[in-house]
């Protein structure tokens, strides 16, 4: 069986929005929830909580009144809602629409600090939040599962991995396999990782080795495909297809720095094809070349598990379409040998 979740980082864009939060967030949102309904898939929302509560504490209930309804509303009506931590919200500053983030950007970037401000305490205070947003709907909740705020596991791996344990994180949907990207606020390197299509993460900290033990926080993957040496290159299919780019919904904070070694250089290059639907720049069968390599490469009639993962925020009618084909085109080819689940599916069925 190909346990497929359907996983979106909830979130907004982080450096300031460019009209409303409902334009930036809420209205991609509730139109994917429709199209969930109209093809009958589970979604998995990826919740930035602690944005959530850096505007609480800015009282701007014109962004959390909403945030919170709209995740119970998804909740209720059988979605699945986990942990995303962006840890720079905070100590960043909110002006009306814009925002100014603190270089603190990974949770690497607290370890060593007092608690509540360390790892460990940012953890709990994200695990915190996000329950009390779900509790009043009255349906019983589990926060079991992790995305880190921009695929980020590192620095201080085992440390973030041992603070999520502690706190009943039993699934994690970081990484996807052979993706490097490097800013001048983060690392993800996940170019070299464990061959198998999910593992426990070494809780030591090294993410190229699986967890020499039994049990711990189990890797769902976001599926991937080797990008080819013979792609047009990305900035000109950007603008070839700029028509399919939804409006305007905000500022990026991240900025690629000016020098990469050699060796950072080559792993941006070949920098793997995440399984999206939020990337306009990818034909309309794409997503489903990269499901297909990926069963491919794991598929060998055991159990498998994979995420697809996309942003709202980055959502328009052109992303809408290519995951109704994806969805349609999958359950054709695989049959009943595919199902599309949640997270929280994922541990009760592996018992986590």
């Amino acid at each position: 069986m190909i346990h497929i979740v359907l996983t979106f980082d909830y979130e907004l864009p982080l450096g300031g929005i460019a009209e409303s939060f409902s334009k930036s967030l809420f209205e991609p949102a509730e139109d994917l929830l429709a199209l969930a309904k109209e093809i009958d898939v589970p979604l998995n929302f990826f919740a930035d909580v602690l944005c959530h509560a850096r505007f609480k504490e800015y009282n701007r209930h014109d962004f959390t009144d909403p945030f919170e309804k709209q995740l119970q509303s998804a909740y209720k009506q059988g979605h699945d809602v986990q942990l995303h931590l962006h840890p720079h919200w905070l100590n960043t500053e909110i002006d009306h629409n814009r925002f100014y983030p603190s270089g603190e950007f990974v949770l690497g970037d607290f370890a060593g600090n007092d608690p509540p401000n360390n790892i460990m305490g940012i953890v709990e205070k994200g695990v915190h939040a996000l329950r009390q947003i779900i509790e009043p709907t009255g349906k019983p909740y589990d926060c079991c599962a992790y995305r880190g705020g921009g695929y980020v596991l590192s620095p201080a791996t085992a440390e973030t991995l041992q603070a999520l344990y502690a706190h009943g994180i039993r699934i994690d949907s970081s990484i996807s396999k052979g993706y490097f990207f490097k800013s001048d606020l983060a690392c993800v390197d996940y170019t070299r990782t464990p061959s198998k299509a999910n593992w426990f993460l070494d809780m030591e900290g090294r993410l190229c080795f699986e967890n020499a033990g039994e049990g711990g926080i189990f890797e769902v993957p976001i599926a991937s495909k080797a990008k080819s040496l013979f792609e047009t290159p990305t900035f000109l299919k950007m603008k070839k297809f700029s028509h399919r780019a939804p409006g305007k919904r905000g500022n990026v904070i991240f900025k690629r720095p000016p020098h990469l070694t050699t060796g950072e250089k080559f792993k941006s290059v070949l920098s793997s094809r995440m399984l999206s639907f939020d990337n306009y720049t990818y034909s309309k069968d794409f997503p489903v070349k990269i499901l297909r390599s990926h069963v491919r490469k794991h598929y060998k009639g055991k159990p498998i598990f994979l995420a697809a993962v996309s942003h709202p925020k980055s959502m328009g009618a052109y992303s809408f379409e290519l995951m109704r084909h994806f969805v349609k085109e999958t359950r054709k080819i695989y049959g009943s040998e595919v199902r599309f689940t949640t997270l929280t599916g994922i541990k009760k069925k592996l018992n986590l």
